[in-house]
């Protein structure tokens, strides 16, 4: 990740009845984050599907806002809000040696 981006991290929980719309979802939304300079770092899903956590980074909050606004994005909430999932979105930045050390 590079330092001139921004970082967040979503972690979503998704019941087990909404694991199928909640995925196809994902196949819709996620290839988007490039038509708004964002990339998926890192995703990791436990085995039910039910937790996700994704790690983008964006240049800044404009690219994000831009991405979440994408009108592509409004065309399948009907499948984000059928899973019934929950998501939580956190601006989040590496901690380095010396901030790990401080932190002890």
């Amino acid at each position: 990740m590079a330092a001139d981006r921004a970082t967040w991290v979503q972690i979503v929980r998704v019941p087990e009845a909404g694991v199928s719309d909640f995925q196809r979802y994902e196949d819709i939304v996620l290839p988007l984050l490039p038509a708004h300079e964002g990339r998926l770092e890192e995703r990791y899903r436990d085995a039910e599907g039910t937790f996700e956590v994704h790690v983008v980074s964006f240049p800044g909050d404009a690219e994000l806002a831009a991405y979440r606004a994408d009108s592509r994005r409004q065309e399948v909430a009907h499948l984000l809000a059928g899973s019934g999932a929950v998501a939580e979105l956190v601006q989040v930045s590496r901690v380095t040696d010396n901030d790990a050390a401080r932190m002890q």
